[in-house]
């Protein structure tokens, strides 16, 4: 079962990828510009890991949420197909 769900996981991600690169640049950057704690209370090492983090976290979440949208598959290139 285990197995099944990384899998499923990795599809998922893998179908938004698209989404996800179009949408990190101004994720990082709000990060980067408005969350000070990373940008001074951090290291160098620190802060490129938590900016990391948060970035590729934020845009999945957000590419996931558009992706049940109407038309999304024209905006990120993806659309979530809901089980009848």
């Amino acid at each position: 079962m285990e197995k099944q769900s990384r899998y499923n996981f990795l599809v998922t991600f893998s179908n938004c990828s698209f989404g996800i690169y179009l949408i990190h640049i101004f994720i990082m950057r709000y990060i980067l510009w408005h969350i000070d704690f990373i940008v001074f209370g951090l290291g160098g090492i620190g802060q490129i890991v938590m900016t990391w983090l948060l970035t590729i976290s934020i845009s999945f979440l957000l590419t996931y949420a558009i992706s049940y949208l109407p038309f999304s598959e024209y905006i990120i290139g993806f659309h979530h197909k809901q089980k009848k």
